[in-house]
């Protein structure tokens, strides 16, 4: 049973920590773990929808889940949809997104400082197992997951949650089949158990190497467990086909953008409106936190800039930071903006949108900027290659190569017909492959698929 293996590694790695700790945090666990029959859903058609993320607002992975079908397949395609979540970050959030359960005890604080000494992660989290009592969850007819790490959802929970409700899981990067990390980068341990990694501050960080333990516990989780994997790209498709998901049903479902929001606006009207100067070509970036994000490789934005800094007929612009300021006189620094349309502005006023990402999935930036008719200057890494078309669309650069990444630059910004040309043929890709109604199209038939499948 996986708490007789749980309790005997846990013990055998930390021998500082007492027995009552987890002998508490066990008993919570007996009728959550160990094998789980499905329930067969009792309803001819499913109506009702519940989504679990760690975000609704702020994110790709909130995107995907609130903003691109929790919320449009239920104003659409009028299914009752719902969302539990660990923090909302937009008023505008609806009644039908609540906080996922947490529970504040003795109990629940021992165990938090145990799974901190640990590296255990977010095992320890009781909350989980009083998902299945909510209104939301009895209510709905197919489950849907999504991001399950950021500190509130217990993997053990999975097999009692999947066994009762017929359920897909979107991947949105790699932290489900790892023992620790949302990316692995050039680390291919995760194909076979972990242990001694390289990085354990990298995200999701923890302080103690528990990674092999975390793998292998994570593997017995999933073979007592019923859904189907979501992956948004080929890229981390290929990935979880390599790893513990192997033995699961997984598909590959593009994101989807709403082209209607993201177009491709009249430059120079856009840019007088948002005050943004007439004479010069703008290079635009985004990400949470802006330069600050490392993965989204801020460090080579800077770098780019010192490079080109000089010309004068440059304005660099990048979205996502605390404040919105000059930095120098060619470079603006604008707050993270939670309005799409705003967003969708500021990509149709820029003539260049550069990403140096180090670790993608299917970023939303870049698909949203193709859709505004804006090139794209990305490294070639993860799913971005499936996004952007080099050359037709913008620039593949080299991995981590800084002096590709300004090469593509530079001759984008050159070559007028090239940028044109660009600029439209990455707007037909958009609508061709990436519109939010495909993706919903391809999310019913998967719904549809797996609850005839549940009823069998």
């Amino acid at each position: 049973m996986i708490e007789e293996f749980f309790l005997e590694n846990l013990f055998n790695l930390n021998k500082f920590v007492e027995e009552q700790y987890a002998r508490i945090y066990l008993k919570k666990l007996e009728k959550n773990i160990g094998k789980w029959s499905p329930v067969k859903p009792k309803k001819e058609k499913f109506e009702n929808i519940l989504y679990i993320n760690t975000l609704a607002g702020r994110g790709g992975a909130a995107k995907a889940a609130y903003d691109n079908l929790c919320r449009p397949l239920g104003k659409r395609r009028n299914y009752n949809t719902k969302m539990l979540v660990k923090n909302i970050h937009l008023e505008t959030v609806d009644d039908n997104v609540k906080l996922a359960p947490r529970v504040i005890s003795e109990e629940q604080n021992l165990l938090n400082d145990v799974q901190i000494r640990l590296g255990w992660q977010y095992f320890f989290q009781l909350g989980s197992f009083e998902i299945k009592n909510t209104d939301f969850f009895k209510q709905a007819d197919i489950l849907h997951l999504h991001n399950l790490h950021g500190g509130y959802f217990s993997p053990f929970a999975v097999p009692g949650l999947t066994a009762l409700k017929p359920t897909v899981w979107t991947l949105h990067d790699e932290q489900s089949f790892t023992g620790h990390c949302a990316y692995s980068f050039e680390c291919e341990k995760w194909q076979a158990k972990c242990g001694v990694c390289p990085d354990l501050k990298c995200y999701p960080e923890i302080e103690t190497d528990s990674t092999s333990l975390i793998l292998q516990t994570k593997r017995k989780i999933y073979e007592n467990s019923h859904f189907t994997v979501i992956c948004p790209s080929e890229w981390l498709k290929n990935k979880a086909e390599k790893s513990i998901l192997k033995n699961k049903d997984i598909r590959k479902i593009y994101y989807g953008i709403d082209e209607k929001v993201f177009f491709n606006y009249d430059k120079e009207y856009i840019r007088k409106e948002l005050n943004l100067p007439l004479d010069k070509k703008i290079l635009m970036f985004s990400a949470d936190k802006s330069l600050n994000n490392t993965r989204k490789g801020g460090y080579y934005i800077q770098k780019a800039y010192d490079f080109l800094k000089h010309r004068e007929d440059l304005l660099f612009l990048a979205i996502g930071g605390e404040k919105t300021a000059y930095i120098e006189h060619n470079f603006l620094n604008i707050a993270y903006i939670y309005d799409e349309t705003l967003m969708a502005k500021y990509y149709a006023s820029s003539d260049l949108f550069i990403f140096p990402t180090l670790a993608d999935n299917l970023p939303f930036v870049i698909l949203e900027s193709m859709s505004c008719a804006t090139p794209v200057i990305s490294f070639d890494i993860g799913g971005v290659p499936e996004e952007l078309d080099h050359m037709k669309t913008g620039y593949l650069a080299k991995y981590k190569d800084i002096d590709d990444f300004i090469k593509g630059i530079n001759i984008f910004l050159e070559d007028e017909k090239l940028r044109k040309h660009a600029s439209i043929r990455a707007r037909e890709v958009v609508e061709k492959n990436f519109t939010i109604d495909i993706s919903l199209n391809n999310h019913e038939k998967l719904y549809d698929e797996i609850w005839e499948r549940s009823k069998k």
